[in-house]
């Protein structure tokens, strides 16, 4: 996928900025444990309408001050149904 796109922006000429850009990121999603989307905490909230409060991630990102990667999240409801992790 890196190499497809590394490809890419060689036949489109781009800055060398773009290139350190687009392997950060790469390394960014390689080196962290979670992924955007992804389910981390559930709660049933109530059993007779089958809901469940769910902690997902939204954002991934490198902190230097803490020199480690972090993340962000949100909590939404979802029918039990709708959850798949």
């Amino acid at each position: 996928m890196i190499i497809k796109r590394i490809f890419e922006l060689l036949k489109g000429k781009a800055p060398l900025q773009q290139y350190y850009l687009e392997l950060g990121t790469w390394l960014i999603r390689k080196g962290c444990k979670a992924q955007v989307g992804q389910i981390i905490r559930t709660k049933p909230i109530h059993e007779k309408k089958a809901t469940q409060e769910v902690e997902v991630i939204t954002n991934i990102f490198y902190n230097f001050r803490y020199n480690k990667l972090s993340y962000n999240t949100k909590i939404i409801t979802l029918k039990k149904d709708e959850v798949k992790g």
